[in-house]
C-alpha cells in the first residue's frame, strides 16, 4: 500500500474542525436557553431579572462614563472602522481568505440579528436608558453580537500571523475582555436584558465558528488533494 504523508498541521486542522463543529452546537444551545428567558416566566426569566438588578444596581458617575465608552466598541461606526483596518492589513499580508471571513462574519451576524429582532420583538428593560441610549428591540443584543463578530475574527486573523504563544494568548484575552465589557455596558445602561447579551454572543459565535470551520475544512481538503505518494510504491491490484 502507498504511504500517504499527512503533515502535523493538517492533523491539527482536522482536529480543529471537529472542535469547531462542537462549538457551533454549544453556541446554538446557549442561544436557545437565552431565548427561553424571553417569555418572562419561569426560573430563567427570574434569573434574567436578578442579573439585571445586580449589573445596574450600583451606579457611579465614573462607572457611567466607562459604560458609555465601552458600549461604543460595539457600535456600527467603530465595528466598521476596525473591520476596514483589518481588511487593509489582510490585503498587505496577502490574506484573501481572511478578508472574506471578517466581511462575512460582520454582515451575516448583522443580518441574523436583524431577523431575530423582528421575529422576537422583545422590548428592552427600560424604554429610555438612563444614559440616553435607546436600545429599541432588545433580543438579541446587536452591540454584543457585533463585538464577537469583529473582535474575535480580528483575534483569529492576528493569531495566524503571530508565532509567540504568549502573545496569541494576550490577543485572545484582549478580544474576550473587550466583548465582555461591551455586553456588560449594554446591561448597565438598561437597554438590554442579560439574556439579550448572551443570545447576541452565542449567535455571533455560531456564525464566526461556522466560518472558521469552513476555512479549516478547506485547508484539510487542499492538503488531501496535494498528498505525496512515495516513488516506486506498488499499489494493490
Amino acid at each position: 500500500m502507498a504511504r500517504i504523508h499527512v503533515s502535523e498541521s493538517a492533523r491539527r486542522c482536522l482536529r480543529g474542525c471537529h472542535g469547531l463543529i462542537v462549538g457551533v452546537g454549544m453556541s446554538g444551545a446557549v442561544f436557545f436557553v437565552a431565548l427561553a428567558a424571553v417569555s418572562g416566566h419561569g426560573a430563567l426569566a427570574a434569573a434574567d431579572r436578578r442579573l439585571l438588578s445586580v449589573a445596574s444596581a450600583h451606579r457611579a458617575r465614573w462607572l457611567s462614563v466607562f459604560a458609555r465608552w465601552c458600549t461604543h466598541f460595539g457600535s456600527v461606526p467603530v465595528v466598521l472602522g476596525v473591520t476596514a483596518v483589518t481588511i487593509v492589513l489582510c490585503v498587505i499580508w496577502k490574506r484573501a481568505t481572511e478578508v472574506v471571513l471578517i466581511a462575512l462574519s460582520i454582515s451575516m451576524t448583522a443580518g441574523a440579528v436583524r431577523i431575530v429582532k423582528e421575529i422576537v420583538g422583545r422590548p428592552g428593560p427600560h424604554p429610555r436608558a438612563h444614559l440616553g441610549l435607546d436600545g429599541g428591540k432588545a433580543f438579541p443584543s446587536g452591540h454584543s453580537a457585533q463585538a464577537i463578530a469583529c473582535y474575535f475574527a480580528l483575534g483569529w486573523i492576528l493569531n495566524r500571523e503571530i508565532a509567540s504563544r504568549r502573545l496569541r494568548a494576550v490577543v485572545w484575552a484582549g478580544s474576550g475582555l473587550l466583548c465582555i465589557a461591551v455586553g456588560w455596558s449594554r446591561v448597565y445602561v438598561r437597554v438590554h436584558w442579560p439574556s439579550d447579551v448572551f443570545a447576541g454572543w452565542a449567535l455571533a459565535a455560531a456564525v464566526l465558528i461556522a466560518l472558521v470551520a469552513i476555512v479549516q475544512c478547506r485547508a484539510v481538503e487542499r492538503h488531501r488533494r496535494s498528498i505525496r505518494i512515495e516513488p516506486g510504491t506498488r499499489f494493490p491490484r
